[in-house]
């Protein structure tokens, strides 16, 4: 099995761009789901490690473009995350919903902790109080669309993946 990185990357790409315009129109108190990880975690869960670890790393970069914590910090982030989601997928029922929603609220809250605290370091006005609350709001928020999300992506799997051996 190997990946093919064009769709992935489009698809990044998209879901970015989404996030930083249309998703203004779909928060709650603030708040609107990570689709750019959503995507990372997917793929994480149906690629293998090496493939996923690269998807993964492009993602974070494409996701650090619109970002303020410095670039870098999304794709080691996702790269980390992904490598900690491919190591336990063996282990994981991938299809059960409450597996995919503990998933990916673990995945998100730590995402979203990590980089709230790079945050906080170079802006003062964050508390870390504030981090801790705001990271557990996007990951229980992107956890409720990830099952969604999941099934969308899994109709579409084969874009992302060849099963003929490499």
């Amino acid at each position: 099995m190997r990946a093919h990185l064009s769709p992935v990357l489009c698809l990044g790409a998209v879901l970015v761009a989404l996030e930083a315009t249309l998703l203004e129109h779909v928060r709650i108190q603030g708040v609107a789901p990570d689709l750019s990880l959503l995507l990372a975690l997917f793929l994480s869960l149906h690629l293998p490690f090496e493939h996923a670890l690269g998807a993964n790393w492009l993602l974070g970069l494409l996701h650090d473009f619109p970002s303020v914590a410095g670039f870098g910090t999304s794709a080691l982030l996702y790269l980390l995350l992904g490598a900690l989601v491919s190591l336990l997928k063996e282990i994981l029922f991938r299809d059960s919903l409450s597996v995919q929603v503990l998933l990916v609220f673990a995945a998100s809250f730590l995402y979203n902790l990590a980089y709230g605290g790079c945050l906080a370091r170079t802006q003062e006005a964050l508390r870390p109080g504030d981090v801790l609350a705001r990271s557990a709001a996007i990951a229980t928020y992107t956890a409720l669309v990830g099952p969604l999300a999941f099934a969308v992506l899994h109709r579409f799997r084969r874009l992302f993946v060849d099963a003929r051996v490499v």
